[in-house]
């Protein structure tokens, strides 16, 4: 927790509204509402048809490591049902950053949606630095929208003969290895191949206050926020490790090892306490560190060793729910059974990776056979990586224009299609989707993921061996009545 010396106190008690209206507004941004230009006292620094928060909820606010996020308000009216590029470029430096194709609503809104993911920590971004995020319409190339927002430094900042203050910020805390490279995945269930990292797993930081010299840090079972509330101890259901004491130097934490062996996979977060009182405090004036504020610190997952060792024996086919039912990944399931009035999202539990994220092609077609399609060898062509698999239907259904849609494995729940807008007949009641990690539009067990299993509502991976006693017909993605 960064705090302000003594004498500040009652400048603290005087920030406690400010405070309560953060928390407040937060609940808007995570339900994906419209937000004004006064919703967190800041000013936009661009445009007001647009909102921009990172994983905190804090509007036009971004550091380094946490997320962007982009939703339109009513002051903006794009097409309904139609894709868009969000693109996310750093101006000190020329870099481009991120893209996402974002699908609007039946009202013409984008929902809210992640689009650039641990600023600072696997790009060139620095504090300070400003940031461009552009609206572009695909078919025409034509900017919608276009802001800047500044990177705000991990730091306390005092300045003038008053001792104007700023909001504190957090300490930018990530995981790393052991040299502090900062991240996001470890493997379980085998050795890791090259490029995959096991434990232990270390943590480091940046931005402490330079009278800390110790923190305690904590792995803990993922949760959207932890503001305000009590950092599990052991023996309760989401604590996993610590305290382990971590030594800062100078507001840099050194990288710190923790001996904690998984036995599940599934997505963690990182707590660090910096006053050591047992309590995750994020509030106007004081504020510990973390990695899994409003998103997904790290994951544990099984690595490609297990992969292909569970494919010798059951398939190559990697099989799983995407279709979900909310913008929220705490907030929603995955469901198998929509109406017309539903909107619907892709997700994909991030345990379930192989390899933590990549690019993708997210391609909702009309149901096809799993036994004449899908899994006929028949109906196979070969790639031009060596790989085989058969074409995805040209058709696909989530939107009118008829373009993929891309984006990120490891992104948060995005709208994917629009139920109201597809017409009204048999052959477009059943769906299948597919993400298409080559890009080739063809489906390659092995490489692509596929969701055909609506016999199930978790987020678990299902192999080829688990549908063999499940009639044809009800294997499928989901399907609108």
């Amino acid at each position: 927790m960064v705090r302000f010396m003594q004498h500040f106190a009652s400048k603290q008690e005087s920030t406690m509204s400010r405070a309560s209206l953060l928390m407040t507004s937060l609940v808007l941004v995570a339900a994906g509402c419209g937000l004004d230009e006064s919703t967190y006292g800041k000013k936009g620094t661009g445009s007001s048809s647009m909102a921009i928060s990172n994983a905190e909820g804090e509007r036009d606010v971004l550091r380094t490591g946490t997320s962007l996020s982009v939703l339109t308000t009513d002051k903006l009216s794009l097409k309904a049902n139609a894709l868009y590029n969000v693109r996310v470029s750093n101006l000190s430096t020329g870099s481009q950053l991120a893209e996402a194709q974002l699908l609007t609503d039946m009202t013409g809104q984008l929902q809210l949606a992640t689009v650039a993911h641990d600023l600072g920590e696997f790009d060139d971004v620095q504090p300070r630095h400003t940031l461009q995020v552009k609206i572009d319409n695909p078919l025409d190339g034509k900017t919608i929208v276009d802001m800047t927002v500044p990177v705000t430094p991990n730091e306390v900042h005092f300045e003038g003969h008053g001792f104007q203050i700023d909001e504190v910020q957090p300490p930018h805390v990530f995981s790393a290895d052991a040299t502090g490279k900062p991240l996001n995945a470890v493997v379980m269930g085998g050795p890791p191949d090259p490029g995959e990292v096991g434990t232990p797993i270390y943590v480091s930081g940046k931005g402490f206050p330079s009278s800390v010299s110790t923190v305690d840090i904590y792995i803990v079972r993922d949760r959207d926020l932890w503001r305000d509330q009590a950092i599990p101890k052991q023996g309760e259901a989401d604590h996993m490790f610590g305290p382990v004491a971590g030594k800062v130097d100078r507001g840099l934490l050194t990288p710190t090892r923790l001996d904690w062996t998984p036995t599940k996979i599934g997505p963690y977060d990182i707590l660090v306490d910096v006053d050591r009182d047992g309590k995750f405090d994020y509030s106007f004036g004081e504020k510990d560190g973390s990695d899994g504020e409003g998103k997904v610190g790290f994951t544990v997952q099984y690595g490609a060793a297990w992969l292909r060792a569970k494919q010798a024996i059951e398939g190559k086919h990697i099989l799983v729910n995407l279709a979900y039912n909310s913008a929220s990944r705490n907030g929603g399931t995955w469901e198998n059974t929509y109406s017309r009035a539903s909107k619907i999202f892709t997700y994909v539990n991030p345990p379930v990776m192989h390899k933590y994220h990549f690019s993708v092609k997210k391609i909702v077609v009309p149901h096809q056979s799993w036994s004449q399609y899908w899994n006929n060898p028949e109906k196979y062509v070969q790639t031009t990586n060596g790989n085989s698999g058969v074409a995805i239907p040209d058709n696909p259904a989530q939107i009118t224009t008829g373009t993929p849609q891309q984006g990120c494995t490891n992104s948060p729940p995005v709208a994917a299609i629009n139920p109201a807008a597809l017409p009204v007949e048999p052959q477009m009641q059943k769906f299948d989707v597919v993400f298409d990690a080559n890009g080739n539009g063809i489906y390659e067990p092995g490489v692509d993921l596929l969701d055909v299993v609506a016999h199930t509502t978790d987020g678990n991976l299902v192999t080829a061996k688990d549908l063999s006693g499940i009639p044809d017909d009800q294997i499928f993605g989901f399907q609108v009545k």
